[in-house]
C-alpha cells in the first residue's frame, strides 16, 4: 500500500527506496508535528488570553469614555448655567449703574440750580 501511495503522490520517486523515504517523512512529519502542535497550542492559549484581555480593557475604557462624556455634558451644562447667570448678574450691575448715574446727574442738576 505504501509504494502505491509514494507512486501517487509523487510520480517521479520510484525504485527500491520511495517506500523507505515516504516512510521517513512521515516519521519526521510526525516527529514535527509532535513537537510544533503543543508550542502552537501554547501560541494559541496564550494569544487568546491576550485577545481576553483586550477585550476586557476595551470594554472599561468603553465604559469610562460613557461616564467622561457625561461628566463634560454636566460640566457642559453648569458652565451654561453659569454663563446665563453671569449676563443676568451683568445686566442687573448694568442697570443699577445707569439708575445711579441718572441720580447723580439729577443731583448735580439740582445742585447747580439750586
Amino acid at each position: 500500500a505504501l509504494p502505491a501511495i509514494a507512486a501517487s503522490l509523487l510520480p517521479g520517486l520510484t525504485g527500491p527506496e520511495a517506500p523507505a523515504l515516504v516512510e521517513r517523512w512521515l516519521r519526521e512529519g510526525r516527529e514535527v508535528m509532535g513537537r510544533l502542535l503543543p508550542a502552537l497550542l501554547r501560541d494559541y492559549d496564550s494569544w487568546k488570553q491576550r485577545a481576553q484581555s483586550a477585550e476586557e480593557t476595551a470594554r472599561q475604557l468603553h465604559r469610562t469614555v460613557g461616564e467622561l462624556q457625561a461628566e463634560l455634558a454636566r460640566r457642559q451644562a453648569e458652565i451654561d448655567r453659569l454663563q446665563h447667570r453671569l449676563r443676568d448678574l451683568t445686566q442687573g450691575v448694568q442697570t443699577s449703574l445707569e439708575e445711579f448715574m441718572r441720580m447723580a446727574g439729577d443731583l448735580l442738576a439740582r445742585s447747580r440750580r439750586g
